[in-house]
């Protein structure tokens, strides 16, 4: 659920450029993935998919001995990471103006 959510957050700040991407969720790389890779996601932009891989993301936080709030921040961080590197970007300029002071 916390996957869906925020995907579904991002596709809405991003409808252009995520037209068509599809959203997956494995338990682990179908085969190794390059060393360069954080091992956590794949991004195939010929594809146009971005795969989240369950059993690292759990791992990280089992490790930790996370509570559930910050169980719930590594796996949104996790999916701002993989759709920042699909669209080029930074994660923190995913949502540029939502922590903005209002005036």
């Amino acid at each position: 659920m916390i996957v869906a959510d925020t995907a579904e957050y991002l596709f809405s700040l991003w409808p252009d450029e995520l037209s068509g991407v599809r959203v997956a969720v494995a338990d682990l790389p179908a085969q190794e993935l390059p060393e360069t890779s954080a091992q956590r996601w794949s991004v195939d932009r010929p594809a146009s998919q971005i795969t989240l891989f369950r059993l690292p993301v759990q791992r990280s936080t089992l490790v930790k001995g996370l509570d559930d709030l910050h169980t719930q921040m590594v796996i949104e961080y996790t999916v701002f990471l993989a759709f920042a590197e699909y669209l080029g970007k930074e994660p923190w300029e995913l949502a540029p103006d939502r922590y903005r002071p209002f005036p």
